[in-house]
C-alpha cells in the first residue's frame, strides 16, 4: 500500500511540475500578475495561517500602526503568490524565465573570491524568504560547489514535490539537515554549503536569541561548524525588486565565536533582521517562527 501511494504521490508532483513548465510560455509580469492573485485567494481562505502572520508582525513591527501591519500582511500574501509561482518555475527547469535584471552587491564577489583565494570553505547562512525555491535553483545552477541542507515536509505530496523540483532544478539532491558531519566534510574541502536557520526546530537544537526583540529560538550549530572546518561565514540574502524586474542579493560576513553559542545568534538573527528590512513582506512570514518559547512563557500562538 505505501508503495502504491508514494507512485501516486510521484505521479501528481509529475503533473504539477508539468503545468509549470506549461505555464512559463506566459511573459514574466502576466506570471506575476497571477502570483499576486493566487496570493489575495490565499489570504482569504488560508485563515489559519493569516493569524499566524498577524501574530508574527505584531511582535515583529510593535511600531507600525494597525493599518501598516493590515496594509503589510496583505503584500505578505501578495509576495507569497509570486513565490509560489517562481517555484514551479524553478522546480520545473524554467526558473531563467523570470529572473529579469540581476543586481548584486559587490559584497558577494569579494567574499567568494575571499573564500577561494584563502582556501577556505564557505558557509551560506540563508533564510526562508518568499523568493528562496527560484533563487536557490539559480544559486545551484551558477556555483557547481555549492550544496544546499534541507528537512523533511510532514505533507507526503508536498516532500515529493520538493524533492523531484530541487532535484530538476539543481541536478543534484541536497543534504538531510541531520547529516552535519557531511555538511562538515563539504566545508573542510573548501566547498560551499548553504544553511537555512531560521527554523524553530525546538530547545534540543537551538539557543534563545533576540530577532527583532522577541526571544526566539535559534539553531546552534552555525559557529561550531565554522569553527570545525576554518569556513568563512556569511548571511546570504535576496529579494525581488519592487518592480518586479529582476533580484537584488547580497552577503554579510559574519564574525562568530564559534565558543558562545548565544552570542553567534544574536549576531545572525542581527544580520536577518537587517536583511529582512529591505523588503520586509518577502520574509517567510506563514511559519511559526517563534514557537518555541523560554520556559514559563506561554506560546504566542
Amino acid at each position: 500500500m505505501g508503495g502504491r501511494l508514494t507512485g501516486v504521490y510521484v505521479g501528481l508532483a509529475r503533473l504539477v511540475l508539468a503545468l509549470g513548465w506549461l505555464g512559463c510560455a506566459l511573459p514574466r509580469h502576466w506570471l506575476y500578475a497571477l502570483g499576486g492573485c493566487i496570493g489575495s485567494l490565499l489570504y482569504r481562505v488560508w485563515t489559519r495561517r493569516r493569524q499566524i502572520v498577524r501574530t508574527n508582525l505584531g511582535l515583529c513591527f510593535p511600531g507600525l500602526s494597525d493599518a501598516a501591519r493590515l496594509a503589510l500582511e496583505r503584500q505578505h500574501f501578495r509576495a507569497l503568490g509570486i513565490g509560489l509561482v517562481e517555484t514551479l518555475a524553478a522546480w520545473s527547469g524554467q526558473g531563467r524565465h523570470l529572473l529579469g535584471r540581476m543586481e548584486w552587491d559587490e559584497s558577494v564577489r569579494v567574499q567568494l573570491e575571499a573564500a577561494r583565494s584563502r582556501g577556505q570553505g564557505l558557509l551560506l547562512l540563508g533564510m526562508h524568504s518568499t523568493v528562496m525555491e527560484l533563487i536557490g535553483s539559480i544559486m545551484l545552477q551558477q556555483w557547481p560547489k555549492l550544496i544546499y541542507m534541507y528537512r523533511h515536509q510532514s505533507q507526503p505530496l508536498a516532500d515529493t514535490l520538493m524533492r523531484l523540483g530541487r532535484v530538476r532544478s539543481a541536478g543534484r539532491p541536497g543534504l538531510h539537515r541531520s547529516q552535519l558531519r557531511a555538511a562538515l566534510r563539504v566545508l573542510k574541502q573548501n566547498g560551499m554549503l548553504w544553511y537555512a536557520v531560521d527554523q524553530d526546530l525546538g530547545p534540543r537544537h537551538s539557543v534563545y536569541a533576540p530577532f527583532f526583540n522577541v526571544p526566539t529560538a535559534t539553531l546552534r550549530y552555525a559557529g561550531r561548524m565554522a569553527r570545525c572546518s576554518r569556513a568563512l561565514v556569511c548571511l546570504f540574502w535576496c529579494y525581488r525588486l519592487a518592480d518586479g524586474s529582476g533580484y537584488r542579493f547580497g552577503l554579510e560576513p559574519l564574525e562568530l565565536s564559534a565558543t558562545d553559542e548565544v552570542q553567534d545568534a544574536r549576531c545572525i538573527n542581527a544580520a536577518m533582521e537587517r536583511a529582512v528590512q529591505a523588503a520586509p513582506e518577502q520574509y517567510f512570514w506563514v511559519h511559526r517562527r517563534f514557537k518555541t518559547r523560554p520556559a514559563g512563557q506561554a506560546s504566542v500562538y
